[in-house]
């Protein structure tokens, strides 16, 4: 089985959606905020998108206004509001997991202020193994936090990155195939955001 590198760099999604009843030049401001410590997530790129009523998902999406947060998350853009139009405010960021989107927030024709875009840390985790018997490993194989299947034929110590959630403590899995069945351990590792820990697998 070939080792599967995981790609760090990921952009995080969050959005708000309502429609508006009225027309007009209009204008969305608030922050974006990392979910798990309440500070702004700095210069993430901020978008208005707009769709008619009635329209499926990403059918008929209209991107109507976009903006970069300032170094404290802090985001403001004008654009024109259409009667009957569903509006949501998007923000994306490297590192930062999609958010749930949340429905009720109003945005309608006018100025609409204090809209909070929650995002979620992604952490990451160096998994290293350490061979400490005699035994030769032939398999090393776990799922990452994503339930992603990451697979590595070892004949020596060495290591490879995952990422979950930051400021979580996540259990996770893994098995060691000495060439005549699979050990299965459980352990759980604190995933710290926006940075890498190193996880010791002693065997």
């Amino acid at each position: 089985m070939k080792i599967k590198f995981l790609i760090l760099c990921f952009l995080g999604l969050a959005a708000f959606t309502a429609c508006t009843k009225s027309s007009g030049p209009s204008s969305v401001s608030g922050q974006v905020v990392d979910n798990t410590t309440g500070k702004g997530v700095p210069y993430a790129q901020v978008y208005v998108v707009g769709a008619s009523s009635g329209t499926i998902g990403a059918l008929g999406n209209q991107q109507s206004g976009t903006a970069t947060a300032d170094a404290n998350g802090n985001y403001s853009i004008n654009f024109d509001a259409s009667s009957g139009n569903y509006y949501s405010v998007t923000a994306q960021s490297q590192f930062y997991f999609q958010s749930q989107a949340i429905s009720d927030v109003s945005i309608n024709a006018g100025k609409n202020s204090n809209i909070k875009i929650p995002m979620v840390p992604e952490g990451f985790v160096r998994f290293k193994l350490v061979n400490t018997t005699s035994d030769t490993i032939y398999e090393f194989a776990m799922h990452d936090f994503n339930n992603d299947p990451v697979f590595s034929r070892l004949y020596k110590d060495t290591s490879f990155v995952v990422y979950g959630f930051g400021n979580t403590s996540t259990r996770f899995s893994y098995a060691i195939y000495n060439g005549f069945n699979y050990q299965t351990y459980y352990d759980t590792v604190y995933l710290k955001a926006l940075d890498t820990v190193t996880f010791t697998i002693n065997y």
